[in-house]
């Protein structure tokens, strides 16, 4: 892309070529952009599951905070969630994380967890991510992961969402507020494809 730059700017001028800004530094003589790299990782964000639960959530919509320890901060706008579905703050490829901590007091085969994803506005979901957090044993802990790559190409019909199914009574998901044991984490890798 070639830019023409204005002649004799002063210190602060700014224009916008194809979408982008540029403003002017007198002190090196340099153009700098709104943008850097590739546009690649430009969000991070991460919610943890805050309370214990006991039956099947689907999807999970309530006991859902950002994770707030001191060492955290998320890039970006982050996301958003209503009801238990989520949006997507920009377009971009995405990869979206489930982490999955279990404890069972009555043997079973296992939780299922699905990462489920929705590209007209949540009328219809597909299972791009299932997996199982399982022990065949009581009073155990088990741990599960899964993970998916979304293509985001409009936030506005794009959605996400998580369940848990399954669950048999006296078995649970474990949900902390104070610490990320079940948690749910986002990254924007790259421009949408």
């Amino acid at each position: 892309m070639a830019v023409n730059f204005p002649n004799s700017p002063s210190n602060g001028d700014s224009f916008t070529s194809s979408g982008i800004l540029f403003t002017y530094n007198s002190t090196d003589g340099t153009w700098a952009s709104n943008i850097s790299g590739t546009n690649g990782i430009t969000e991070i964000d991460q919610w943890r599951l805050t309370a214990d639960l006991t039956s099947d959530a689907d999807p999970v919509s309530s006991n859902l905070s950002r994770v707030d320890d001191a060492s955290f901060s998320k890039l970006g706008t982050g996301m958003s969630v209503n009801t238990g579905v989520w949006s997507f703050p920009s377009t971009g490829l995405w990869k979206v994380s489930m982490n999955v901590s279990c404890y069972f007091t009555v043997a079973d085969l296992a939780i299922r967890c699905i990462i489920q994803i929705s590209s007209d506005s949540g009328s219809n979901w597909d299972n791009t991510a299932d997996f199982k957090c399982g022990e065949t044993e009581y009073r155990s802990f088990g741990h599960g992961a899964g993970e998916t790559f979304v293509n985001v190409t409009n936030v506005s019909t794009i959605k996400l969402r998580f369940s848990f199914t399954s669950i048999s009574s006296g078995n649970q998901i474990i949900g902390e507020s104070d610490r990320s044991v079940t948690y749910f984490s986002f990254m924007r890798l790259g421009d949408s494809q």
